[in-house]
């Protein structure tokens, strides 16, 4: 703002400068492009949002549907065999009656993922399925990748070790997955050979996947030595005794 002479009395002018009117035109102009486009930001961020609770509750109600049918299975399993061998469309056009609570749907999920791939293991899906649908509800924040591997690999291991236990009189607890790595184990390095890798398998991913759980082993093994010190300095005293 300028200071002029006018009669002889200084006055302030209060004319705005044609710099200042055009920076403010300016920015008016640019307050008004940000709220258009916020505004048409709106609808697509509504429209994302609205996809994700759609699909987290598809995927909740699809995990319901695979632990009824995983459940039924191990009650079902012989009596829907049947449809099994037919294929997945034959199957649901056939007449063929199911004992599955889920339907011949859950009968032929439950078969893949129970018999054909990781037997009980299986369940593994539904935890991932719950986990991400949590996740895209926004009820809880989970880390799913880290979440997604950690279940992947017990599931791999659990499946190997039932099949190891079980695999000729329950062949479903393993499923075909667990029977062909531990087959394979057994023809490679043999029996000793395969239940020592699934041994030590365990004992790996306890320490990688449970973080708490290296301090549990540490104090385990303090014990044991503590244990075997005091039996070693007793029976060092018995023998200065005698």
């Amino acid at each position: 703002m300028k200071k002029i002479k006018l009669f002889g009395k200084t006055v302030e002018d209060k004319t705005k400068s044609p710099a200042k009117t055009e920076k403010t035109k300016g920015t008016k102009k640019a307050a008004k492009a940000t709220g258009d486009n916020a505004a048409d930001d709106e609808p697509k961020v509504k429209r994302s949002e609205q996809i994700k609770i759609c699909f987290g509750v598809l995927l909740l109600v699809f995990a319901i549907i695979m632990v009824v049918s995983f459940i039924s299975y191990f009650f079902t399993w012989e009596s829907d065999q049947s449809l099994s061998n037919l294929g997945f469309f034959k199957s649901l056009g056939s007449d063929i009656e199911v004992g599955n609570k889920a339907g011949k749907f859950g009968a032929l999920l439950s078969n893949f993922f129970i018999r054909d791939t990781f037997g009980i293991a299986s369940f593994a899906f539904v935890g991932m399925m719950v986990a991400i649908s949590l996740r895209l509800l926004k009820i809880r924040k989970v880390h799913l990748l880290t979440f997604i591997l950690k279940s992947s690999v017990i599931m791999i291991w659990v499946s190997v070790a039932l099949a190891s236990l079980f695999r000729d009189n329950l062949f479903m607890l393993g499923g075909k997955h667990g029977y062909f790595l531990f087959t394979s184990l057994y023809d490679i390095i043999g029996g000793i050979g395969a239940y020592s890798v699934i041994v030590v398998a365990a004992f790996i991913i306890v320490i990688f996947c449970f973080e708490s759980s290296i301090n549990g082993i540490k104090k385990f093994f303090a014990k044991v030595s503590d244990f075997k010190m005091k039996d070693l300095g007793k029976k060092l005293k018995e023998e200065d005794d005698e």
